[in-house]
């Protein structure tokens, strides 16, 4: 797999996990990236992944007359003018397009069906000029919503969201690094006091390794003190 390093360009299609979207969003690397979310308009107004530009591939393809996409119609779905600008500067971005459904790798086997809205999108850009990546999310939306609620937008219930409310991942308060998915996670003293970050991901223990740093919920998580 293509693999988009810093300084490099990406002329083919790559797969991006769910983890590795999950980081990114955090912040983590220094590459600009823009989020595309290839389904339908109304699938986007239902749920959402918090700071996604939705392009309504299926709207655009119809409305076209037989044209298929187009930059112009593709631009005008940004309403934030960052976010433009990263797009419109992709040769030194990374591209993650999300669709409704699971990726197939392709390349190891001949296509069963008609591409995904996802990976027509992505064929589509990497047809508009270079890009240090431009990739689809591997596992579809509904799994990234499913493992990291908190990092969307949508009618989620009370339960689910606890005293957070909608949107708390875009506050600048950032989660812990995922090392093994949805196993193994690297954070520091703020993350380890937010006790809604560790609930959020489904921890439930933590290995203290800063001496001067106390046990914050011992209440509610499993603590293994490690002084380094």
């Amino acid at each position: 797999r293509n693999l988009g390093m810093a300084g490099l360009t990406s002329q083919e299609l790559v797969l991006i996990s769910a983890s590795t979207l999950y980081n990114r969003v955090q912040g983590r690397g220094s590459i600009p990236f823009v989020i595309l979310d290839a389904r339908s308009a109304a699938e986007f107004e239902s749920v959402h992944l918090i700071g996604a530009v939705n392009v309504d591939v299926e709207k655009i393809e119809a409305d076209s007359e037989g044209q298929g996409l187009n930059m112009r119609c593709v631009e005008k779905n940004f309403s934030s003018s960052v976010a433009l600008s990263k797009f419109r500067n992709r040769a030194e971005a990374r591209i993650i397009i999300v669709s409704a459904s699971p990726e197939d790798d392709y390349s190891s086997r001949d296509s069963a069906g008609p591409p995904s809205t996802g990976r027509r999108l992505g064929n589509w850009l990497l047809t508009q000029g270079s890009m240090v990546e431009c990739g689809v999310l591997e596992e579809g939306f509904g799994f990234f919503c499913g493992r990291y609620m908190f990092m969307c937008v949508g009618p989620f219930s009370e339960e689910a969201l606890g005293d957070r409310g909608p949107g708390a991942s875009a506050t600048g308060a950032y989660y812990p690094s995922e090392i093994i998915p949805g196993f193994l996670y690297l954070g520091d003293q703020r993350n380890a006091e937010r006790e809604y970050q560790l609930k959020d991901l489904g921890l439930t223990a933590v290995m203290n390794c800063a001496a001067e740093m106390k046990n914050s919920f011992p209440e509610s998580f499993e603590y293994h003190k490690v002084e380094l």
